[in-house]
């Protein structure tokens, strides 16, 4: 007996999964209740620009490589410019300057000492992450609070339009769960890791030409 599956809500999730499923032959229906998919994904051309009102940018990952060549938008996917990598948080009403690298972030005034402490005795922090623990839970543990709300926040802001106490570290950011997985630190997986090749077709951070919109849309148009 053939199955029939029905998939509720048009975000990201729900169209990504209704694909794969519609892929492996089955009959699927996604049902969403606003006037247009992609949930918090909404690329606007204005005025000669482009604006995204979620997420700006993806990062690259096995899985988001494997579903954009099935989506055939290889040739679609766009860099993310080398001026993008000097992020500017809004701190009590002031922009401030987020360290580009390690140096400014020991010297910088952007974190406070005690954050700088806590960075230089990570690589000998030997918790583990518990099953399903949340992006704030990870970073706060290994890094403390602030740099949760200074810097993992902000950035998970960009890439997931989400909110880090809900999303998982597993699943958000697969490379720096295995880092302490592997390696017992970030610090020391990264150093590890750094010469690694990596996939010259998709940079570490992109979009596509017209927006974030298009992974939606193309989805809903395979759909």
């Amino acid at each position: 007996m053939s199955k029939r599956i029905a998939v509720i809500g048009g975000g990201i999730s729900g169209l990504t999964t209704a694909f794969l499923l519609k892929q492996k032959g089955l009959d699927v229906t996604l049902y969403e209740a606003s006037p247009e998919v992609g949930g918090n994904i909404r690329s606007e051309k204005k005025d000669g620009y482009l604006i995204e009102h979620g997420p700006n940018s993806l990062l690259r990952s096995p899985r988001i490589v494997d579903l954009i060549t099935a989506l055939r938008l290889s040739d679609q996917v766009l860099p993310t410019s080398a001026a993008a990598k000097k992020r500017f948080v809004l701190i009590g009403g002031e922009l401030k300057a987020m360290p580009g690298g390690f140096g400014s972030f020991l010297f910088g005034g952007y974190f406070s000492l005690a954050t700088k402490f806590r960075l230089l005795k990570e690589p000998f922090d030997s918790s583990r992450s518990s099953p399903n623990e949340s992006v704030a839970g990870f970073f706060e543990r290994r890094l403390g609070r602030e740099v949760v709300q200074k810097a993992a926040d902000p950035f998970i802001s960009g890439i997931f339009a989400g909110d880090p106490e809900k999303l998982s570290i597993a699943h958000a950011f697969p490379q720096l769960f295995e880092y302490e997985r592997d390696h017992g630190s970030l610090i020391k997986g990264a150093f590890r890791s750094k010469n690694e090749k990596a996939d010259a077709a998709f940079p570490r951070s992109f979009t596509f030409e017209k927006g974030l919109r298009t992974l939606p849309q193309t989805l809903q148009a395979q759909l």
